[in-house]
């Protein structure tokens, strides 16, 4: 688990689950063949679950109650996260 507020780079070629504390508690991540996507979040909404799975450059979701960003680094394979 990462601390909260920061800014995290994880690669897209090996499969694993984050969990990124957020102001509300813990957002779950599984990156799963090259693709990143929201399991679990305490949000009320659960929009973030909802959305699309990020696998290209400039995609990106967030969980903006629990004030967490995600997106795909252009030029890279990596996902980056950040936490507020």
């Amino acid at each position: 688990m990462n601390p909260p507020d920061g800014e995290y780079v994880y690669s897209l070629e090996k499969n694993m689950n984050l969990e990124i504390q957020g102001s509300l508690g813990i957002t779950t991540i599984a990156i799963e063949n090259r693709a990143a996507f929201v399991v679990e979040s305490p949000c009320k909404n659960k929009n973030c679950i909802s959305a699309a799975k990020m696998q290209s450059s400039g995609d990106w979701t967030a969980c903006l109650p629990n004030k967490i960003i995600f997106h795909i680094e252009a030029e890279q394979t990596d996902l980056d996260v950040l936490s507020k």
